[in-house]
């Protein structure tokens, strides 16, 4: 597996932007947890083994088209252990004046994995400086 860096010394994707299909994508959180709530529905993972991973992303430059659903999104832990998002969250919005688009990828995820790597359409963000647990 190559991971990416950027010229700072930061991680690719989460320090600094990278770009797919012409839009940047930052990632801004992953987080295990038990349980994760749309607001309208309630997911876990159906083996109690697993847990759920949850990365969160702003992209920028994107087109009023944009559409990142069918990205080749995939999650490998330290054992080489690989998931496809079991849910796809994309949401636009405005804030400070200016419209802003954010993706959230669920993963069904082993509960003793302890470090990730997200793949987006084959860049490689590593996401240990992000990764907390949320304790749910």
């Amino acid at each position: 597996m190559v991971l990416l860096s950027g010229c700072g010394g930061g991680t690719a994707g989460v320090d600094t932007a990278i770009t797919v299909d012409d839009v940047e994508v930052q990632v801004t959180a992953a987080l295990t947890r038990d349980s994760y709530s749309t607001g309208q529905s309630e997911f876990s993972p159906s083996s109690r083994s697993d847990t759920l991973l949850i990365v969160s992303a702003d992209v920028t430059n994107a087109t009023d088209d944009f559409d990142a659903a069918d990205w080749d999104v995939i999650a490998e832990d330290e054992a080489g252990r690989t998931a496809d998002p079991d849910l796809r969250i994309s949401r636009t919005g405005t804030f400070e004046g200016a419209e802003r688009h954010s993706l959230t990828w669920v993963f069904a995820v082993t509960r003793t994995s302890q470090q990730f790597t997200l793949s987006i359409e084959g860049q490689e963000v590593d996401l240990t400086a992000l990764l907390t647990d949320d304790g749910e």
